[in-house]
């Protein structure tokens, strides 16, 4: 990871420096917002500097107000006068983002302004978390003390945004607490349990449940980038004791995962992977989940359709389910010729996020 040197300031040249600096408003202003920069959180001083950067016209100082109008933090809750101020707020970042392109430091602090409006959906911002943790990893890596928090006990940490990694959710919040950042000490005293549990799972196989051989595909790829040995379904009643920790990947008919009930009891599954033939998307995922109530972490790959592999049942039945496709979307060409000749997706570039968050739960 790149090497990150937190900044810190002194509250008292701080306070000299707002005389006329807007920025010097909002960091004292977040100094006593969240306890940091060596003094106890006081949310009545932080509107103060917020609202003396407000004056200056500095748009960081302005969404710092902003954002204790939306909590009531400090002041009396006004969640219109909150959406007016992130208004009037977020066009004035941008180009101030722009401006500071050749001072990184001064321009974390934009950054960070910025990734809170996609985190939050502030304004007239459609809340995205992928954009968030991008700007915030940016401030981060800049120096901004805040941006290295949240990486570590919120992105990192819960999977927001980005792949889950526990390694890399530690680290941001000790480097936080090594400059003094209270609440980061205090997130490592809370996550310790987590972290100790991820030292402890030590995952003993990859089973599987394959119809035509794209579960079994992906199921040896995973096995030689994990090195983790794999089995069948079958193979593995002799090789792997119940309760053991595992992986299960199997194919999907309709929208049940096949076999997930009987392994989700005999062993303790760590994450899942669902193969099925249609293109990837949130909503399905949702829809697996909820339908076969999964509780644990799904991943999603595409395999494909090998009528080849398939007796005539299936075969029959999977014509039937392309027919319907083609009539309720004519328009899908893809669909209508996967289900009109078969087709194979397997990829290995698919299993990128579930070998991102094996790695971030475990020691493999």
């Amino acid at each position: 990871m790149k090497e990150i040197i937190p900044l810190t300031f002194n509250v008292k040249d701080l306070e000299e420096q707002a005389r006329t600096d807007g920025l010097a408003c909002y960091i004292l202003g977040r100094s006593y917002d969240s306890g940091e920069n060596g003094v106890d959180q006081d949310l009545e001083k932080a509107v103060y500097w917020y609202e003396e950067g407000a004056r200056k016209n500095d748009p960081r100082a302005i969404y710092g107000l902003a954002a204790c109008y939306d909590f009531g933090d400090g002041v009396e809750q006004d969640k219109k006068k909150a959406y007016e101020l992130f208004v009037d707020a977020y066009p004035k970042l941008l180009n101030l983002m722009e401006e500071e392109q050749r001072n990184p430091e001064r321009q974390a602090f934009s950054i960070f302004c910025l990734g809170a409006y996609y985190y939050f959906g502030f304004g007239d911002v459609i809340e995205d978390k992928t954009k968030a943790f991008e700007l915030i990893n940016d401030a981060a890596e800049k120096g901004h003390i805040a941006a290295i928090y949240d990486l570590g006990a919120n992105f990192y940490y819960t999977g927001t945004g980005t792949n889950q990694d526990l390694e890399k959710s530690r680290y941001y919040l000790e480097l936080a607490a090594s400059y003094n950042l209270p609440r980061a000490k205090s997130k490592l005293l809370e996550y310790q349990d987590t972290y100790q549990k991820k030292r402890q799972i030590m995952i003993k196989a990859i089973i599987y449940q394959s119809k035509t051989g794209h579960t079994k595909e992906y199921a040896e790829t995973l096995s030689k980038e994990l090195k983790i040995p794999c089995y069948s379904v079958s193979d593995a009643k002799e090789k792997i004791n119940k309760k053991e920790e595992i992986i299960y990947l199997s194919w999907i008919r309709a929208t049940t995962l096949v076999g997930y009930k009987k392994i989700n009891k005999k062993y303790q599954i760590i994450c899942l992977g669902a193969v099925g033939a249609y293109p990837k998307s949130k909503e399905y995922i949702k829809q697996l989940k909820e339908y076969n109530h999964i509780t644990q972490e799904l991943f999603y790959f595409r395999g494909g359709i090998n009528y080849e592999k398939l007796n005539k049942f299936y075969q029959k039945l999977l014509k039937l389910v392309g027919k319907a496709i083609t009539m309720e979307n004519p328009r899908d060409k893809e669909m209508t010729r996967l289900f009109e000749n078969g087709g194979n997706f397997v990829n290995k570039k698919h299993l990128k996020p579930m070998i991102d968050y094996i790695k971030g739960v475990t020691n493999v």
